[in-house]
């Protein structure tokens, strides 16, 4: 699996861990993860983000579009034996490490709750440090002819949590940005990395390019990534 190296509390020569790669370890799949070396830990379980949505009008000239919500963050400073095993589970619903704390995923956006009905954010549990509330989701018509909203920004994750401040996943008007087919939005990423530079775990996505029939909502799947999280640290 790799070594760890930590400054450890009080900084000082870089003690050598076996068990991680770099300074941390970032677990992105279930799994059971086996404590390396008796200490203390920080642990930040990061809710994955909810998919966005769209859905045209019966003659084409409105398209509902909706975000997903943010997901939630918890953290937690565990002191952990060696050797201890932790079941970690990391889906859409929930990033959890063992029963000590736990995220929950933004919920997926909902098209049929135009306009009042915006997608929940994650919550965080369990944390001794701190629980933080995703971003929800928001919703919005684009019509033909109408450029005074362009684009909409959905839920990404708290910007207090350590590794929170994903911004989420935008929609674009279909009828502004002409580089997508008359009548589909164009989805962008987050791309901007999240506190201290780390990836953005529990940004709200999923494409609305591919559209939908008339009058039948769809979730876009292109650019859709398992972003759900749970991030280690050894403390010393």
């Amino acid at each position: 699996m790799g070594e760890v190296y930590t400054s450890g509390k009080r900084g000082g020569k870089p003690k050598q861990i076996d068990g991680f790669t770099g300074s941390m370890q970032i677990i992105t799949e279930t799994t059971t993860w086996t404590c390396p070396a008796t200490g203390e830990y920080y642990i930040s379980c990061i809710g994955q983000g909810g998919m966005h949505q769209q859905m045209f009008d019966d003659r084409n000239v409105d398209v509902y579009v909706a975000t997903g919500g943010g997901g939630g963050i918890a953290e937690s400073k565990l002191k952990l034996q060696k050797g201890n095993k932790i079941k970690i589970t990391i889906d859409a619903g929930v990033s959890s490490y063992g029963s000590y704390l736990s995220a929950t995923g933004g919920e997926n956006a909902n098209i049929y709750g135009q306009p009042g009905n915006k997608s929940k954010a994650g919550r965080g549990t369990g944390g001794n440090v701190g629980n933080f509330n995703g971003i929800i989701g928001t919703n919005h018509k684009f019509s033909d002819g109408d450029y005074a909203i362009n684009k909409i920004q959905g839920g990404g994750t708290n910007a207090s949590a350590k590794y929170g401040g994903a911004a989420g996943g935008i929609i674009s008007n279909p009828f502004y940005d002409n580089t997508a087919p008359y009548g589909n939005t164009i989805y962008f990423p987050c791309t901007t990395p999240a506190n201290l530079g780390i990836y953005p775990y529990g940004s709200s996505q999923g494409s609305c390019v591919d559209g939908s029939d008339y009058g039948g909502p769809a979730y876009g799947v292109d650019g859709y990534v398992k972003n759900g999280a749970v991030i280690i640290e050894y403390m010393g």
